[in-house]
Formats: structure tokens, sequence, C-alpha cells
């Protein structure tokens, strides 16, 4: 009989472990939000001491460029948002709750920080409620980890001096909405992520920077502190070269042995009209 008894504990065991740690985590999620109405509140500062500025980890991973508009002059991209910070009221010790070192909570129960797209022509802010943006990951000392999935549409000067064999160099400007450089400091040191980068049909990314810097502002007498990442784009040229450059070059070429023709021969009339329609005849798709 002791066979299959210890048979029936080995196999109920990872269950029991399971559960065990489901309500673990339940009554860590619990705790940490009731502690947090009590001791913070969602739009206050995470740090004890008032006169300490969070210190948020900032840095884009540009994913693809959905779209560049010349003539509204607007870039339109989508990217990973990565924002890594410490909260002094999201500590534990994971001994207490079953050796659990991390857990998720919900974007809009805690304090996150406002970093916005200055230069944004989008009304508003992404929202922080339904899918995987309204969750974070936090670690037992405090850490939190917030990766949002946004597609940004920012104001990009483009110009058409060059074109088709033109660059284009178009900001993503970050900042904190409310909160002046003395109360949140950008850590973003790094140029933005373009490992999972998907390439784009017409415009090829060549380089990308990224310059911090603190600016005053109308508006308020402290100085605030941003983000400035740079993408240089450069136009494919090879589509525009095959369906406008071509047909424009061997137009003229015949215009050239049309003029060569004798007036006198009828063939001269005839290819004369024949050129241009042939050419306007062709209506190539974008790819």
């Amino acid at each position: 009989m002791a066979t299959p008894l210890a048979l029936v504990i080995v196999l109920l065991c990872p269950g029991l472990l399971v559960s065990q740690r489901i309500a673990s985590e339940g009554e860590l999620v619990h705790t940490l939000l009731a502690r947090y109405q009590k001791e913070a509140a969602s739009l206050a500062r995470p740090v004890k001491n008032a006169s300490e500025p969070v210190i948020v980890r900032f840095r884009p991973s540009f994913r693809k460029i959905m779209d560049i508009d010349e003539k509204k002059q607007e870039l339109s991209i989508y990217l990973w948002r990565t924002h890594i910070w410490k909260d002094e009221y999201l500590t534990w010790n994971p001994s207490d709750y079953g050796g659990l070192n991390r857990t998720r909570l919900n974007a809009n129960k805690v304090w996150t920080p406002d970093i916005v797209l200055f230069n944004s022509v989008n009304a508003g802010l992404e929202s922080k409620d339904g899918d995987s943006n309204g969750k974070l990951i936090v670690h037992h000392d405090g850490s939190v980890q917030w990766i949002p999935r946004v597609i940004e549409k920012s104001m990009c000067d483009i110009g058409a001096n060059d074109f088709p064999f033109d660059e284009q160099h178009c900001f993503l400007k970050y900042g904190s909405w409310s909160l002046r450089a003395n109360e949140l400091q950008l850590d973003a040191k790094e140029e933005a992520d373009m490992s999972e980068f998907h390439h784009h049909t017409e415009w090829e990314v060549i380089g990308n920077s990224v310059k911090n810097q603190q600016t005053k502002y109308e508006c308020c007498e402290e100085m605030f502190e941003d983000v400035n990442y740079e993408i240089i784009l450069k136009r494919k040229p090879a589509f525009l070269a095959r369906f406008m450059l071509l047909p424009a070059i061997l137009l003229s070429l015949m215009l050239l042995v049309i003029f060569w023709i004798p007036p006198q021969r009828p063939d001269r009339t005839s290819l004369g009209q024949f050129s241009p329609d042939a050419f306007c005849g062709i209506k190539p798709e974008q790819p």
C-alpha cells in the first residue's frame, strides 16, 4: 500500500504547489494595493523622500515604419516603449509569499511615469486599460517594468530637394508632461533598439541617435528634462527610378529620334503621337 500512496502524493504535490503559489500571489497583490492606497497614491511620485527624483530608464524599440506622409509632414512608426523605475512602496520579502519574487499589477492602480511624445500629432495619451499595455511587472525590490506598445505619429519636416535620392531626419521628443527635472530624471543614454525592426519597401533607416537635454518652457519657471531620438531615413530610389526616371529618359531619346526623321515621312507624325500615349499608359502600383 505504501507504493500507491507515494504515487498519489507525487501526483498531487505539483497541483498543491501551483495552488499555493496562486494563493500567495493573490495575497501579495491584495497586500501591495492595500498598502499603496494607504501610504501612497497613484498620482504621487513613488519616493518616500520628496526631495529625491524618480529615475526612469527609458528606451524605445522601433518595430516598423507605418507611413511617411510627405504632404502632411508626418511620420507614423510602431514601437515598444520600455520604462523601468523603482517604486519604494512596492516591496516585499519573498519568503513571506512562498518565494515569490515578482508579480503583475494593473498600470492604472499605481504610479506610472507620464512620459509623452512632445511633437505628437495625436490628441491625448495611450490607454492604460485593457490588454498588455495596462500590465506592469513588479519585482520584490520595488523595480517596475512597463512596456506599452504604441503607434507614434510625430511631426517631421520632409524636404524634396534631392527627390528621389533624398535623406530625411525625423525626431521623436519624449519627456514628462508634468514633472520637473528635479522630480523625474530620464536615464536614456542608449539609442533606440533596432534589433526587431521590419524593413520598409520605400524607406531605409540608415541611422539613429539620442540626445538628452533640459528645456525651459514659457509656461513654467522650472526646467523640464526631455530626450530626442533622431531617425535618419533614406529613400529607396529603385521603384521611382524605374517608373519615373527611366520613362522620362526613354521619352527624351525618342523625341530626338523624331527630330532626325525627315518631315515629309508620314511615320514621323505617327511616332510622335504614339510615344507620349505609350508612357502615359504605365500605371505602376506601389509595392
